[in-house]
């Protein structure tokens, strides 16, 4: 498992297609309608996100062929409403940004995905929603390799299941 994170976190290619649907009013007063973000390595690996318009959120690692690990999650209504400020402007962005071609970093918001090869060549608006994404993506993956927390005091453990008879 913590070859998989630390692969997700030094690779994070983001895979990031648009998500339909009538999207979801935040506390910014705005619709979200989703997002997907993908992420490759040339012969290394890749990452991807989605997160739908309801908030479900999943990330898929594959450092390597063959071996992919999924996380899902789901956000929290500041979170959609960081995400939703984040793509404000996003269709006045060009779709290509060239660079070198060892690296591809893809994001779709709303229909209108916006590509990158080189993220010093990519305007802020993409650097910005990217580093958004990673963290949201980072905390999932954490989550989800954390022990369950403790039940509150003055609540019992859950029932083990039964052991077998022999």
């Amino acid at each position: 498992m913590r070859r998989v994170l630390l692969a997700a976190l030094c690779l994070m290619p983001l895979l990031l297609a648009a998500c339909t649907g009538p999207g979801i009013a935040n506390s910014a007063g705005t619709s979200f309608t989703g997002v997907r973000m993908y992420q490759s390595v040339m012969g290394s690996g890749q990452y991807a996100v989605q997160i739908t318009a309801g908030g479900d959120m999943t990330v898929e690692v594959q450092p390597g062929p063959g071996d992919i690990q999924r996380f899902a999650g789901h956000l929290t209504p500041q979170q959609i409403a960081a995400l939703s400020r984040a793509f404000k402007g996003w269709k006045d962005l060009q779709t290509y940004y060239p660079g070198d071609w060892t690296m591809l970093y893809e994001i779709t918001h709303d229909g209108y995905m916006v590509e990158s090869h080189d993220l010093s060549q990519a305007p802020a608006g993409f650097v910005a929603a990217k580093g958004l994404l990673d963290d949201l993506g980072r905390q999932v993956m954490q989550a989800a390799t954390q022990p369950a927390p403790p039940p509150p005091a003055g609540k019992p453990a859950p029932a083990s299941p039964p052991s077998p008879r022999p």
